[in-house]
């Protein structure tokens, strides 16, 4: 089996991965249990395609599940699997701070902690408020004091509120939502990321022909050439893979963000998908991160 084979069997474990964790809610058994069936899932993954992004994914999972000493292994793996800290100047891998929390967590340096990872700043909730070690280094060597450090982190913990909040109220209020099934959840992935796949080889024509009718008109093979090529153009090293974000639906139809990732960088498409007869059309494509 060739590394790319691997690498985009990988990828679709982690998907898996990624959906399950996602499901993962409340405090009780159920959501432990499918924490552990997510941690499984990145394992096997990382076992066929090992990958620094993957590997911290499984940190965090294994944070939430409160197994410290796992979580520092996997922060570990993936700081040893990570090529990017030297590029950016930096004394070491950022996951080697992770690894530092997970074993600070797991020598119970930090009373009351619960091991839930905060999304944005990637410090264990109710932990003491401070910045990475890698991220700090970045604001002593452009010589900002202190202070003002505190005040970044004090921004970034209002931001990762105001996101909750912002995520409650939404759930409260979307009108014409609309639920998936889980087999229309997999279809949805699979066109959306089998039309991403497209993209990243370079099989521009075969993209072209999963459009709607109305996208097709407008939108020709060489247009998505040169709209992916200029969302990409200013990485590094190229696009080699893709993961997605669990799908949504509106009003009929379906949305799914489909991350495309590289050794240095990423970028991602929006897409909007509707079943026409038997087949999901590409009917909407938003180039690039938010």
């Amino acid at each position: 089996m060739s590394d790319r084979v691997k690498q985009q069997a990988a990828s679709a474990i982690v998907n898996l991965a990624r959906r399950t964790a996602a499901r993962a809610e409340g405090n009780g058994t159920t959501r432990n249990e499918r924490l552990r069936e997510a941690e499984g899932l990145y394992a096997i993954a990382l076992d066929l395609f090992p990958d620094q992004t993957w590997a911290h994914w499984r940190g965090l999972v294994l944070m939430d599940l409160e197994d410290y000493a796992a979580a520092e292994e996997a922060f570990n793996q993936a700081a040893s699997l990570d090529r990017t800290w030297e590029l950016n100047g930096l004394k070491e891998s950022i996951y080697v701070d992770f690894a530092r929390r997970a074993r600070a967590l797991r020598n119970g340096r930090h009373e009351g902690a619960t091991g839930r990872v905060d999304e944005v700043t990637g410090l264990p909730k109710d932990a003491d408020a401070t910045l990475p070690d890698s991220l700090a280094s970045i604001m002593n060597a452009a010589g900002l004091t202190q202070d003002f450090q505190q005040e970044l982190m004090a921004l970034l913990q209002a931001n990762a509120a105001m996101g909750e909040q912002a995520n409650d109220e939404d759930s409260e209020v979307e009108v014409g939502r609309e639920p998936l099934t889980v087999e229309e959840e997999e279809a949805v992935i699979e066109a959306g990321e089998r039309f991403a796949y497209h993209l990243v080889d370079g099989r521009f024509e075969a993209a072209h022909l999963m459009l709607g009718v109305e996208l097709k008109a407008t939108c020709t093979a060489a247009r998505l050439k040169q709209c992916y090529e200029e969302m990409i153009g200013y990485l590094e090293a190229p696009i080699d893979t893709v993961a997605s974000e669990p799908p949504d639906r509106w009003e009929g139809r379906s949305h799914i963000y489909v991350g495309l990732c590289g050794d240095f960088g990423s970028e991602a498409v929006f897409l909007g998908l509707e079943r026409v007869e038997r087949e999901l059309q590409v009917v909407s494509i938003e180039w690039g991160r938010p």
